[in-house]
């Protein structure tokens, strides 16, 4: 899973420091190099890592409360791209107006 680390642009990034994210790096090679020892060291995450349950998960918790989940995990990508969207745009706003001085 380390080809995670990869699915993170520097906008989404930001986000997390903006949030207060203590993002520490693992360096297991086979491990998700945001992976800590209490789960993700991400605020805001990506799809995938917000949909991802493994089998052990799935059957732990049963189908009814991974459906209760997924819902929860909708409304987080919801409102994620929304805020990354809007930093986004305030930061190619700043851009535009740095290059225009």
């Amino acid at each position: 899973m380390r080809e995670a680390g990869d699915w993170y642009d520097r906008y989404q990034l930001l986000i997390n420091l903006m949030l207060g994210a203590n993002i520490t790096l693992n360096k297991e090679p086979e491990s998700c190099p945001f992976l800590g020892t209490r789960g993700c060291t991400l605020l805001y995450r990506n799809e995938f890592c917000i949909n991802f349950f493994c089998e052990d998960i799935k059957k732990a918790l049963g189908f009814a409360k991974i459906r209760e989940l997924r819902s929860v995990a909708g409304r987080e990508i919801f409102e994620g791209i929304n805020i990354e969207g809007y930093i986004r745009q305030k930061l190619n706003e700043l851009a535009q107006e740095k290059q225009a001085i």
